[in-house]
């Protein structure tokens, strides 16, 4: 009797919890599960064998069936029933819950994978590349363009890229350029 007690007792203060985190009107499963618990250890705690001891000699299954007509087993049986739908109730609320949870962080992931995608699609147009034949000039370097321009390869570079230059003389060409002048590697 006492375990039943703290069963009936576990399934009420767990019926209020859920009602707190749970929106819905389905908890009563939870509640009907827990009185047809209670129920059922009634019939079975206090109506038993007939014995020649107190209550056992004043309510047993012999006048139970006497005043009510059916067999103690027969309402035994009816409990476990109402106590195995509210329990399937149950587990219909709580495969509710996770479903609707799964759903919600499907929809988080789809937004992240959403600004993801735009932040390197933003990222790849912000990108230049350079690819393909260039026709570049043998004596003069100069690029010719799309259009049948030529351009200075710097010009051209720095239209298509983000590349920018900075001008400065190897000392191969400042030598052939300014042969008058004495360089370290001279001396």
């Amino acid at each position: 009797v006492l375990g039943i007690a703290l069963t009936f007792y576990a399934l009420i203060v767990q019926e209020k919890e859920v009602r707190k985190n749970i929106v819905s009107k389905e908890t009563g499963y939870i509640k009907l599960s827990a009185y047809a618990f209670l129920i059922y250890g009634c019939f079975t705690g206090l109506i038993v064998p007939e014995a020649r001891f107190f209550p056992a000699s004043f309510i047993n299954y012999v006048t139970f069936k006497e005043v009510i007509v059916i067999p103690v087993q027969g309402f035994r049986t009816l409990c476990a029933v109402m106590t195995l739908y509210g329990m399937i109730g149950a587990l219909r609320i709580f495969d509710r819950e996770t479903t609707d949870a799964l759903i919600r962080s499907r929809d988080e992931l789809e937004i992240n994978v959403k600004e993801r995608t735009r932040e390197l699609e933003d990222a790849l147009e912000r990108v230049k590349v350079l690819s393909g034949f260039l026709p570049i000039c043998a004596s003069c370097k100069k690029i010719r363009d799309d259009k049948g321009y030529w351009n200075q390869i710097e010009e051209y570079i720095r239209d298509h890229s983000d590349a920018q230059f900075s001008h400065s003389i190897c000392p191969e060409c400042a030598k052939e350029l300014y042969p008058d002048m004495k360089y370290e590697e001279d001396e």
